[in-house]
Parts: C-alpha cells; structure tokens; sequence
C-alpha cells in the first residue's frame, strides 16, 4: 500500500475547476482519521484480528494520509495566494487564519494519536519502514505549515494594529486642522484690530501650523502607501487634505491683503515725502 511516492510531500494543487473550499477539505480529513480511530478501537492490540485485518488497516492509514497531504497542498497553495486580499477584507481574513492554524493543531494531535494507535495494535507491520517514513513527512509537513499560518496570523495583527495607529493618528489631524481653524479665524480678525506688526505675528504663528500640519500629512500618505488602509480611511485622509488646503488658502489670503496694506502703506508714506521736499 505505501509507497515513497505517496504524495506526502508533493506540490499538486488540491483545488481544480469547481474543488472544494478548505474547510470542506479539512472536514473530511477529521471524518477519516475519525474512522480510522474507530477501526483501531474495535481490535485488539497484537491479536489475530488485527493481524488479518492488517492490510486494510494500511489502506485506511494510507487513504487518511493521502487526503491530509491534499489538504496541505491546498494550505499551501492558500498561503502562496493570500498576501493578496483587499484591504476592506483585513479582519475577515485574520479570522480565517486563525481557524486555519487551528484546525492544523486538531489535524496534528489526531495524526500522532493514529500514528501510536497503529502501532500499538501492529508493532511491526509488513511495510513499518514506508508507513514511519509516509508518517513522518507528514507529520513534519504540518508542523511547518502550521507555524507558517500562525506567524501569517501575528502579520496581520500587526498589520492591523498599524491600521488602528494610523487611523487614530489622522483623526486627531483632522481635529487639530479644525480647531485652527477655528483660532487662525479669531486671530487674524483680531489681529485686523491692532497694530501691523501684530498682524503679521498671527500671519506667521499661523503659517508655521501650516508647515507642521503639512508635514504630518505627508508623513501619513508615506505610510498609507505601505499600509494599504481601506477606503474609509482614505476618504478621511483626502478630508484632510482638503481642509489643510482651506487654512492655506486662508492663510494666503490674509498674506496677500497684509502685503497690499504694507505696500500701499509704504507708497503712502513716500508720497507724503515726497510732497514734504515740494514744500519745502
């Protein structure tokens, strides 16, 4: 029945055409090693029925086996795919992973329970060394895969994490834009109130929040571009934008008029200079 050709540790593809999902895949796998236990409890270790029945035990094993292989080939092909999800499917697919990296361990604690029932009822079967070998391969094969799902798993909870930090972090630019806003406003009619140099202060005041607010906001498209967010996330960091362009435009503008009043100012005073040196 075994074989070194068993297909333990081949890189076939489970699925094709319209195959079954891998939980579907994973079910049949629990249901066969199920019977297999069943099949081991109704014989007597090292009795003349287990001896006679020796051969279709293996066959049990081996269709057991077989099919848990195809499962992981399907875990693999999986784990090849699944840096591509979209970003709106982050939690829907950490959760997937997580049942995956369970189902694993269930699949591993029932293959080495079969494993040392087999060999319980038969010490020495006709082909121990295949059987131990097929095992063997198959038991390393899903610890590594196994492994590999639950640092997939702590990926993108970190990755999940950042999201969190990043959305936090935008949502108090957007409240920081808001709140100057509302106090460049009052500034700069306030400032209109008193002195030029006064003015000029709440200009700049205002236009050094406008370097930092600019600075933030092209930290945060920085790493937007790595994370990836959703479309929510990028919906709030556009409002962003727009508002950050709102205060520059505000900003600009009290700029341009306080320039125009310096300017027309300084052309006031040369008249009246001028028109000093004609009387005199």
């Amino acid at each position: 029945v075994y074989g070194l050709s068993s297909g333990v540790s081949s890189g076939m593809a489970l699925f094709k055409g319209e195959a079954q999902t891998l939980d579907k895949s994973v079910q049949t796998v629990k249901s066969l090693l199920t019977g297999l236990g069943q099949a081991f409890g109704n014989l007597s270790p090292q009795g003349k029925d287990a001896q006679e029945q020796s051969l279709p035990l293996e066959q049990k094993l081996y269709d057991a086996t077989t099919v848990t292989s195809h499962w992981l080939d399907g875990v693999e092909d999986h784990l090849f795919a699944s840096g591509d999800f979209l970003p709106e499917k982050v939690e829907a697919h950490l959760y997937h992973e997580e049942a995956l990296a369970k189902d694993i361990d269930e699949v591993i604690e029932e293959v080495k329970e079969k494993k040392g029932a087999f060999f319980h009822i038969l010490p020495e079967p006709k082909n121990q060394e295949a059987i131990e070998e097929t095992l063997s391969c198959l038991q390393e094969r899903l610890h590594v895969l196994g492994l590999t799902v639950k640092q997939q798993c702590e990926r993108i909870k970190d990755h999940l994490q950042q999201l969190m930090e990043y959305q936090t972090e935008l949502k108090l630019l957007i409240t920081s834009l808001a709140d100057s806003k509302y106090i460049v406003l009052q500034k700069l009619a306030e400032a209109l109130e008193h002195t030029v140099t006064e003015q000029l202060q709440a200009i700049l005041q205002a236009e050094d929040d406008l370097r930092e607010f600019e600075t933030r906001i092209g930290h945060l498209k920085e790493r937007g571009d790595d994370l990836q967010p959703d479309q929510a996330i990028l919906l709030d960091l556009s409002k962003a934008q727009d508002m950050y362009e709102e205060l520059t435009m505000i900003v600009g503008s009290s700029r341009s008029s306080l320039n125009q009043s310096l300017a027309l100012r300084s052309q006031y005073e040369q008249a009246l200079e001028d028109l000093a040196d004609l009387t005199n």
